[in-house]
């Protein structure tokens, strides 16, 4: 019949082509998504050295390198999983699980910052806490699992590197959507905490009974936030 397919082979072709096309895409993502990181990370190196390396180093210098300099050096592995076609699958394990850990690493990162702006919004009350740190704390550990559950194998040109889980299919999904949804939710707590303590600040200001005043994180008044992009693929 006209306009459809009566071979399997025909339908494999396609599929197949479908493949190589949807990675084609993905690899000019990658590569887009990396040029804008490595720009901006290059434009900004002036005003980075006089806000932060001029400064005495602290604890928050640690968090401030984990969300920009672990997230551009992870691109670097990305990179090499994704176009190093001639690799061994030994070497295509270096670089995913490199990629993995730093991605770990910038998660980790992001969960303290995410936690020390709102034990400072809160004036060090812990108690928000409880429900923060939990929630931050899921997409590292899920990072972990899947790190720990792959083989890396090499396939060659276009997909490069690829990871061959050992686990079934429903639970690849679910960690998927999990380690998606967590992050929304988890900027929603955030924005709503951050409301109500703000909100209480003005209401009480209004009745006169305390002096409207954010309570300071870092030393010098300096509330540093960093976000950074990740290639999903």
């Amino acid at each position: 019949m006209e306009g459809r397919f009566e071979r399997p082979d025909d339908v494999s072709y396609v599929f197949e082509v479908t493949r190589v096309r949807c990675r084609f895409t993905q690899h000019f993502c990658i590569i887009g998504s990396s040029a804008l990181l490595w720009f901006d990370f290059i434009i900004t190196l002036p005003t980075e050295y006089r806000r932060i390396w001029q400064r005495p180093l602290a604890g928050v210098t640690l968090v401030y390198c984990g969300l920009r300099h672990v997230a551009v050096t992870e691109r670097i592995f990305l990179l090499l999983e994704t176009f190093v076609w001639s690799s061994s699958d030994n070497t295509c394990g270096v670089f995913t699980r490199m990629s993995d850990v730093l991605l770990i690493l910038n998660s980790l990162a992001f969960s303290v910052f995410v936690c020390l702006r709102i034990y400072g919004i809160w004036g060090r009350e812990w108690k928000p806490l409880l429900i923060v740190l939990p929630l931050c704390l899921v997409k590292p550990i899920l990072g972990i699992y899947e790190t720990a559950s792959y083989t890396a194998i090499q396939t060659g040109f276009p997909f490069g590197c690829i990871r061959a889980y050992n686990l079934t299919e429903s639970v690849i999904l679910k960690c998927s959507y999990t380690s998606s949804a967590i992050p929304i939710i988890t900027e929603v707590v955030v924005v709503v905490l951050t409301w109500i303590k703000t909100f209480g600040i003005i209401r009480d200001s209004r009745l006169g009974s305390v002096v409207a005043q954010l309570p300071t994180l870092i030393p010098g008044g300096v509330l540093l936030g960093v976000r950074t992009v990740h290639g999903t693929y």
